[in-house]
């Protein structure tokens, strides 16, 4: 993004690893989170910043592959917007993206709450998310985590 690394859509090795033992020790801690699969690291190399003065240094890239049960997330839900920007995402298929959207992830991530046998709607799912995204950011916040 225009926001973070430069927007060069690279990463050094050095926030590489930090990511790689905050995830593991909430892990450890009970919270929620992606588990890292692997730390693979490039011959390239990208300029930062390390301290945002000017003290530029040349550093390893490197990629860390994570796993979940899934992937879904908030952004998968907001291509679904109805938009008056024909440049839209999903612009002219909200019904039929949405729909099948909102019965995989209930199917997917809270079957056992009793939502796809019970025809759950919309609006019940957002609140379980809310109520479990609300849970889980309070558990960052409770061990100084913050995602950013």
């Amino acid at each position: 993004t225009p926001f973070s690394r430069m927007a060069d859509g690279r990463k050094v090795l050095r926030s590489s690893v930090r990511e790689y033992l905050c995830s593991e020790a909430m892990h450890h801690l009970g919270i929620p989170t992606t588990r890292a699969l692997a730390l693979v690291v490039s011959d390239s190399r990208v300029t930062r910043d390390l301290t945002s003065v000017g003290q530029l240094r040349d550093e390893k890239c490197a990629v860390l592959v994570r796993v979940a049960e899934g992937f879904l997330r908030f952004g998968s839900f907001e291509v679904c917007l109805v938009s008056d920007s024909a440049t839209a995402p999903s612009a002219g298929l909200e019904k039929q993206v949405l729909a099948p959207l909102l019965s995989y992830a209930i199917g997917r991530h809270m079957p056992s709450a009793g939502m796809a046998r019970d025809g759950a709607t919309g609006a019940e799912f957002l609140k379980r998310v809310a109520q479990k995204t609300a849970a889980l950011v309070a558990a960052w916040q409770a061990v100084g985590f913050l995602h950013g």
